[in-house]
């Protein structure tokens, strides 16, 4: 569907970097100075191998997609940049972009729950009608615009890559703050997979409107605790529950790693 949308570009153009704006709607939100800067490098070098591409909008060209180079090319200030002019609806235009960054750099999931929300709005249009328009299931689109509303420090090491969608998801489910940070904090610096956090998660909200008992005479307040540890954990063979061990390559249950062992030997 998107190879008979390409069809429809009207030419390669050069156009005035003054011509060009950078729509409310755009997919791609985070861009890192030192990927503009080695862009800036290349573009000055050899050009622009690779034109942007945009759309006419009135008396202007508004980008579908290449932010990245667009902003390396404003960064060198290159008056005339190379464009593929589409002659599209806004819908098509929507495909048009989401193929462009499928096909280079993926969009992290953060930015891709953005630009789902300003689609929405724009076009007046439900999340499944989104899914069927851009060719994903329902659930890709809604969890990537629930990922926008889940705590903002797990949504910044999403967009930094350093924290998976899912694993971000399931810290955010935490009812207590302070409690989703320290998880953060423990997987950041540890790694812990998704099922030993959502046991960590269910036991934190176990905790939230809990009454406290007084303490007894001379009893002593409990240390608090910074770091989340795992009593247990589970196999990654079989998934039953195991003690935790600080494996780097995989957790293993004795029962699991018996018949591993046993198969080794034949």
């Amino acid at each position: 569907m998107i190879k008979e949308k390409i069809e429809n570009v009207v030419l390669n153009m050069v156009l005035s970097s003054d011509e060009i704006v950078v729509g409310r709607i755009i997919q791609r939100k985070t861009i890192h100075q030192s990927d503009i800067d080695e862009l800036a490098v290349s573009i000055k070098q050899s050009g622009l191998t690779n034109p942007i591409t945009v759309m006419r909008k009135g008396d202007h060209y508004e980008l579908i997609a290449g932010l990245s180079r667009f902003t390396a090319c404003k960064q060198i200030k290159l008056k005339k940049i190379p464009c593929r002019v589409f002659n599209v609806s806004p819908e098509e235009a929507i495909k048009i972009g989401i193929e462009e960054n499928v096909l280079r750099k993926p969009v992290n999931p953060f930015d891709e729950g953005e630009y789902f929300k300003e689609v929405l709005i724009d076009m007046k249009i439900t999340q499944k009608g989104l899914a069927r328009m851009i060719g994903r299931s329902e659930s890709y689109v809604s969890e990537r615009i629930k990922l926008t509303t889940c705590l903002a420090a797990a949504a910044d090491a999403v967009k930094s890559g350093i924290l998976t969608m899912n694993l971000a998801l399931e810290i955010s489910r935490c009812k207590d703050t302070n409690e989703a940070l320290n998880i953060l904090a423990t997987v950041l610096e540890n790694g812990a997979s998704e099922k030993l956090i959502k046991y960590w998660v269910e036991q934190a909200n176990m905790k939230v409107g809990r009454v406290e008992e007084p303490l007894e005479e001379n009893e002593e307040l409990p240390e608090v605790m910074t770091k989340y540890e795992a009593p247990i954990t589970f196999c990654d063979l079989c998934e039953n529950k195991t003690e935790f061990l600080n494996s780097k390559f995989i957790r293993i249950c004795p029962e699991c790693f018996n018949v591993a062992k046993a198969n080794l030997k034949q």
